[in-house]
C-alpha cells in the first residue's frame, strides 16, 4: 500500500531537511499556491512514473510539483540570500523556482510592507 503524507506548504518549508530525497511534493494545480496550501508528500517509488503522475486524496487532485532536493536547493539557495530568512520569502523563492526553473534574486524582488 501507498502511503501518502498531507502536510501544508509552509510546514514543507520550514521542515524541507526532514525528507529525503525519493520524497517528491504534490500541489493542487486548481488554486493559487499559499503558506497555507494543502500538499501531499509521497515517495516517487511508490508512486511510479511521475510524468503523468497524480495523486487524489479525500476528493482532491494533487499533480507533481517537485521533488525534495530541488526543494532543498531552493531553500539553501534563499538561506544564503537571506540570512534572516522568513517564509514568505521561501514562498516566493519556490513560486519563482516553479515557475522560471531558476533561483530568485531576492534582493531584486522583495517588496516593502
Amino acid at each position: 500500500m501507498v502511503r501518502h503524507a498531507v502536510t501544508y506548504l509552509r510546514e514543507a518549508f520550514a521542515h524541507v531537511e526532514a525528507y529525503s530525497s525519493s520524497e517528491s511534493l504534490f500541489l493542487p494545480m486548481d488554486e493559487v499556491w499559499t503558506l497555507d496550501t494543502a500538499a501531499v508528500v509521497a515517495n516517487l517509488d511508490e508512486v511510479g512514473h511521475l510524468d503523468s503522475e497524480s495523486i487524489e486524496m479525500k476528493g482532491r487532485r494533487y499533480e507533481y510539483a517537485l521533488g525534495f532536493d530541488t526543494l532543498k536547493d531552493i531553500v539553501a539557495n534563499a538561506e544564503h540570500q537571506t540570512p534572516d530568512l522568513k517564509l514568505e520569502q521561501l514562498l516566493e523563492a519556490f513560486l519563482y523556482y516553479y515557475d522560471h526553473d531558476a533561483f530568485v534574486d531576492l534582493g531584486r524582488t522583495q517588496t516593502t510592507d
